[in-house]
């Protein structure tokens, strides 16, 4: 099944929506009298049609609709200890299940540091990055130094189970947020 970008997705409800209110998509103009597509059974279809793909498109606005089956299905083991983004692939992993757009780590930490459970920080060459607070420490995030390349020190975190399950048990306001 080939993946379609999102505009697509909003021009093939568009057409769906013309055919559905007797419209010719590509010329724009009445579909004549003759043709399947004025069969009011067919028009029905058209029209529900268009309305469930728009539900779909637009589910990420509406993370009410299928968030509870998404933070159902992801499953974290007690003894889990991961990246954020490990853990952003365990959670777009389950979003994708429901057809909702993918995030990024930065959307995650973004509200972490909002919340006062990671701070940024800076090296002695100025490289920011983040760091767990003490809330955060508490939580079940662990900072990790480690040597570059360049054998310039570099900070990893580490989720334990409770600070995933607190991600997770968020994963509503963390969506519907933008920091």
């Amino acid at each position: 099944m080939r993946i379609l970008s999102q505009n697509r997705k909003k021009e093939i409800i568009e057409s769906i929506k013309s055919l559905s209110s007797r419209i010719d998509p590509i010329t724009n103009l009445p579909i004549t009298e003759d043709s399947v597509l004025n069969n009011r059974q067919i028009l029905l279809i058209l029209s529900e049609a268009a309305s469930l793909l728009q539900e779909t498109l637009y589910a990420k606005y509406k993370p009410s609709l299928v968030l509870p089956k998404v933070i159902e299905s992801i499953s974290i083991e007690s003894d889990t200890r991961v990246t954020i983004s490990e853990l952003t692939l365990t959670i777009n992993n389950a979003l994708e299940q429901f057809n909702c757009n993918k995030i990024q780590p930065r959307l995650i930490t973004s509200w972490l540091e909002a919340n006062s459970l990671l701070k940024t920080i800076s090296n002695s060459e100025g490289y920011r990055y983040k760091v767990p607070t003490d809330q955060g420490v508490k939580l079940g995030i662990q900072p990790i130094k480690r040597i570059g390349k360049s054998n310039s020190e570099y900070h990893v975190n580490y989720y334990n189970f409770n600070a995933c399950i607190y991600i997770v048990e968020h994963l509503e306001t963390i969506l519907c947020c933008s920091y």
